[in-house]
């Protein structure tokens, strides 16, 4: 396990199970910008999913910026609001070919997570903590790395460089 902090910044990457997780729940590894129930790696069934709350917002930034992305395959969409000073974003799953082939949708992807946090906590007051989880495909459907990042919206588009030397 590897953990950084550079300024506002606080990472750490880690081997990821999803690959044998996903082909457990019979479900095709995605091949572009995908956001993964925070509860993957406990449930037994697809239809177990629980995204958080803030995917609905991703989804539609990402939209708004022409940037595709969908959920990982589930019959049902579930979706957990906490309440707490922390803000939770949705974890995404990178692909190898968008990572090989469109490194700068990854970009756009990081900046725009980015962005909304900012402006989600714009006017607020304290400490204002983003807890964000990205899964990187680094050997085609055999390898993931997890990378938890836990910082503030600032340190989030940095992960753009952490993101592109797993490759």
């Amino acid at each position: 396990m590897q953990k950084n902090e550079i300024q506002k910044m606080n990472y750490k990457i880690e081997e990821s199970n999803l690959i044998d997780k996903l082909n457990e729940l019979n479900i095709e590894i995605p091949d572009s910008l995908t956001f993964i129930p925070e509860n993957i790696s406990e449930v037994n069934d697809k239809n177990d999913f629980v995204f958080t709350d803030s995917t609905t917002d991703f989804k539609k930034v990402f939209k708004l910026n022409e940037l595709s992305s969908s959920e990982l395959d589930s019959d049902s969409s579930v979706y957990r609001s906490r309440k707490s000073a922390d803000f939770f974003a949705p974890a995404l799953f990178i692909s190898l070919s968008m990572l090989s082939e469109n490194q700068h949708l990854v970009a756009i992807a990081i900046n725009l997570a980015s962005e909304y946090c900012k402006d989600l906590f714009k006017g607020t007051i304290g400490k204002k903590t983003v807890k964000l989880d990205i899964y990187v495909e680094t050997n085609k459907k055999k390898t993931v790395k997890k990378i938890s990042y836990e910082g503030d919206s600032e340190g989030i588009k940095d992960l753009t460089n952490v993101i592109k030397s797993l490759k």
